[in-house]
């Protein structure tokens, strides 16, 4: 099981052309290395928190896979030491009995009671706290063999009928993104994983979604250190052999993965198959054998083995409903300003061009101006095979090319800025009514392409970089376009917004607010608000003419009871000529 690392819109050659396995992402990446032990062996030391003692009871469940030569008496001790911070250890032994299995493998548990232990936090909302978990065997000779590994204490839920999901017992906002840093992941190390993770923290995301597949290790260990949670999908991506085999297989693997990364704390949701064959009817159009129980099977033995893992939640399979390509595959841009009908949202985007200096190292010169825009021009198949959709770019999103290279960069990336900052201010309004989690697809662009990233391959921000990193601020003063369709002399519609993720109110802040066109000032004004704490409200409606056909810059921003500014946003509304 591959996902995304086999067949995807953004690896090399795309997902449906001839090419479309070139550069395959290889066997063994990682390094190999030999463990030594005496009589017998630990494969796999299995962390969970219990929480039956309550939040401020923690518990630690501590499951030790091990493998025995011969029957004997041992000491198991267990001992949790702070990893990232000065605090208290804890430590507990117990007696076992080894005994060899006829699989090879048996099970030994613990619970290490931890009172008074520091919980692992996200980012925004408190520290992430780690803990290095040391296990170790014993005979009368001495150690046979010792086990560590990293996890932090923390209790995540998903509450009925859209309420939000709470992380240590507190509700939480998910402002996410759609990741892949490589599709060759033995070139990603833990510097590259930290920068990575560090524009997403600067983007005021605060969740990634390993988007299928499993990445490398040094992913997960960031992402503990720095408190970014993630949704970490199956390596499932579209369909699969439909065979019970192919099932059997597929439950073993997620267990394998389940039990070699569920110790990341930073891990909050398990999420099963991408856009399977049964939730897709756009397959029927293309295989011949698609059916609309394909795979069904397969996702639901996943989903179950998902589940077996009680500390997370677990969403069965991800949803062509939840994917929200309005402005890109169908509809208009301003489609997504229209109420959500799903409360988890995990795919929204668009594609934009590169800066001229990156393009430059992707597109060969002789391939650099096709003759036209139709998607039938050969010129456009070295594009199509880095991965540019021309056909959504110039027929779906009506993007002009304009008559210069950095004409058509800038057109892109407008677009992209535009439908991303629109669509995520939307949903964010919308929070709990009913939308509870928020990715846009996608972070990064994997290699030398042209995609949905909002970030270039060489680690360039685009402006869609700039346009999330307003619409995610936990603190946003959100400006809703009521009028869709503006000219010059028809008034036009507006509301004024204000939308707090954090735990902390802003009593006696000022919201704050000016529409101008050209250097004429249409509308300024300002009001009194009490913005309490985790909470989004709607504050100002404003009429607004627009004079001319120049653009109208709308500017919003909240200052606190002393004056300061804590978030400012705005937005450019383009009023089309009169007929």
């Amino acid at each position: 099981m591959k996902g995304i690392l086999n067949q995807h819109d953004t690896r090399p050659g795309g997902a449906w052309l001839p090419q479309g396995q070139d550069a395959n992402s290889g066997g063994i990446w990682a390094p190999v290395r030999l463990h030594l032990s005496r009589g017998a062996t630990m494969d796999n030391l299995i962390l969970r928190p219990d929480w039956s003692q309550g939040l401020d009871h923690p518990q630690l469940k501590v499951e030790i896979v091990t493998r025995a030569l011969q029957a004997k008496n041992a000491t198991l001790k267990v001992r949790a030491t702070p990893d990232n911070f000065n605090g208290q250890r804890y430590e507990q032994s117990q007696q076992v009995t080894l005994s060899p299995q006829r699989d090879g493998s048996q099970r030994l548990t613990l619970t290490l009671p931890m009172p008074d232990a520091r919980l692992w936090w996200a980012v925004g909302y408190g520290q992430p706290h780690l803990y290095r978990i040391t296990a170790t065997l014993s005979d009368e000779q001495g150690i046979m063999d010792r086990l560590s590994s990293r996890t932090g204490l923390r209790k995540i839920e998903e509450q009925p009928e859209n309420r939000g999901w709470l992380l240590n017992g507190k509700r939480i906002y998910l402002r996410g993104t759609n990741y892949i840093g490589s599709p060759w992941l033995g070139t990603m190390n833990d510097e590259k994983y930290h920068r990575d993770l560090t524009l997403v923290e600067r983007m005021n995301g605060n969740a990634i979604r390993v988007h299928g597949h499993v990445a490398g290790r040094a992913l997960y260990r960031q992402a503990d250190e720095m408190g970014m949670m993630i949704w970490q999908d199956v390596p499932l991506q579209w369909g699969y052999n439909d065979s019970e085999a192919f099932a059997d297989n597929a439950a073993r693997q997620t267990r394998q993965m389940v039990e070699q990364f569920g110790n990341s704390p930073s891990i909050v949701v398990w999420g099963g198959q991408n856009e399977p064959p049964f939730n897709s009817p756009w397959m029927e159009k293309r295989f011949p054998d698609w059916h609309k129980n394909l795979n069904r099977h397969l996702m639901q033995k996943v989903a179950d083995t998902l589940a077996e893992d009680k500390s997370r939640i677990v969403h069965p399979f991800s949803s062509v409903e939840e994917h929200y390509w309005q402005g890109w595959y169908f509809g208009v841009a301003t489609d997504v300003l229209q109420p959500a009908k799903t409360g988890i949202i995990t795919e929204f985007g668009a594609q934009a061009l590169p800066r001229l200096s990156t393009l430059k190292t992707i597109i060969p010169r002789k391939d650099w101006w096709p003759a036209s825009t139709a998607p039938g021009d050969p010129h456009w198949v070295s594009w199509k095979y880095h991965n540019f959709q021309p056909i959504q770019t110039f027929q779906f999103a009506k993007i002009s090319r304009g008559d210069t290279m950095e004409a058509f960069i800038a057109n892109t990336q407008r677009y992209q800025a535009d439908l991303v900052a629109m669509a995520a201010e939307s949903y964010r309004r919308q929070r709990f009514q009913p939308v509870t989690a928020l990715f846009q697809f996608m972070f990064v662009e994997t290699w030398p392409s042209i995609n949905w990233g909002v970030v270039d391959y060489l680690r360039q921000p685009k402006a869609g970089y700039y346009a999330m990193q307003r619409a995610y601020q936990p603190l946003l003063p959100s400006i809703e376009p009521v009028t869709l369709k503006w000219q010059p002399g028809q008034p036009g519609q507006i509301r004024l917004w204000t939308v707090n993720d954090r735990w902390q109110a802003v009593p006696g802040a000022t919201l704050n607010w000016t529409v101008s066109q050209g250097t004429q000032t249409l509308e300024k004004g300002s009001r009194q608000v009490d913005i309490a704490a985790d909470s989004g409200v709607k504050q100002v409606d404003l009429t607004v003419t627009p004079r001319t056909a120049e653009p109208l810059k709308v500017k919003s921003w909240i200052n606190d009871a002393q004056g300061q500014t804590k978030a400012k946003n705005h937005l450019i509304l383009r009023p089309a000529a009169a007929p």
